[in-house]
């Protein structure tokens, strides 16, 4: 095979894989119900419908995770009066073991569901943690985005600030 044959390839399976992450700006976000670390569940249905929500796809040994949690917990207190919430999605797979004691180190405050199993994970198409997905109060996707960068928490913070009562 000639190399601009391989390189043409590479370049489809780079656009392939691009689209398909995660679902498209306006579906309607999948339900779900995940443990808390105190061991009761979350369901979906009590976050959605009720104000713009942040679904953060994260992990303990994710060090852009790390990086965002202040970023994340500064916009929660921010725009947390006007009914937005950041939601922490757990995919670490000894779940709570591993999980708690991270949360208590880095005395995280924002609420955290463990999705150990990563059905979640996978029904939002989450392929690269961190991904966030802002689902707007209608229960529809508003924005997604892999990775962690400053460009995407702007983004963000914008979208709330044109979308909330200020």
């Amino acid at each position: 095979m000639s190399w601009r044959i391989r390189i043409i390839a590479l370049a489809a399976a780079l656009i392939a894989c691009g689209s398909a992450f995660g679902l498209d700006v306006g579906a309607p976000a999948p339900s779900f119900a995940n443990p808390q670390i105190d061991g009761t569940y979350l369901m979906s249905k009590n976050v959605f419908g009720k104000g713009w929500v942040l679904l953060d796809f994260f992990a303990t040994d994710c060090e852009p995770c790390k990086e965002e949690l202040p970023e994340l917990q500064a916009m929660a207190d921010e725009f947390g009066s006007e009914g937005f919430t950041v939601l922490i999605i757990a995919t670490d797979t000894l779940g709570v073991p591993l999980v708690k004691p991270f949360v208590e180190a880095q005395k995280v405050r924002l609420p955290l569901v463990i999705d150990r199993y990563r059905v979640t994970t996978e029904r939002y198409g989450v392929t690269l943690i961190p991904s966030v997905f802002l689902v707007d109060p209608k229960g529809a996707i508003a924005f997604k985005a892999e990775g962690y960068t400053e460009t995407t928490l702007a983004q963000i913070r914008d979208i709330l600030e044109s979308k909330l009562s200020r």
